[in-house]
């Protein structure tokens, strides 16, 4: 789906009605377009049309990589999102994403859970670790 330089998201507005969803493909965190999505984040945050959009989940699943810099993108985004009282978390994280996220303390800090629907679930637990 993707080549080695690239990163792709899918904005998924319609998953539950308090909730935005971020399916992200490919390498994340190697390219500009890390940059310009952290960018596109910022506003949606600051929206109005997303004032009443409570969770904020970024679905890992397909990402190939995730690299020191994407751990810092993804630490300024839980930034942004708790700044506009959102909730972050992350759903299907890989096993080397998840190790990175291990290393560099992200996990402690970010409630994962295994899958998009379990994230996007009020009553589900978070995965060990968090």
């Amino acid at each position: 789906m993707s080549d080695n330089h690239s990163i792709h998201v899918d904005v998924i507005k319609d998953a539950a009605p308090n909730a935005l969803v971020y399916r992200i493909h490919g390498i994340f965190g190697e390219t500009s377009m890390s940059y310009r999505f952290l960018d596109h984040l910022r506003d949606e945050m600051k929206s109005e049309e997303h004032a009443d959009r409570v969770r904020v989940v970024f679905n890992l699943e397909d990402v190939e990589f995730l690299s020191s810099v994407g751990v810092g993108i993804l630490a300024s985004c839980y930034t942004t999102a708790r700044n506009a009282n959102k909730s972050f978390v992350l759903a299907g994280v890989s096993e080397q994403a998840a190790r990175v996220l291990e290393i560099t303390g992200m996990s402690g800090l970010v409630p994962r859970f295994a899958t998009e629907q379990d994230a996007l679930d009020p009553d589900a637990t978070p995965l060990p670790g968090n």
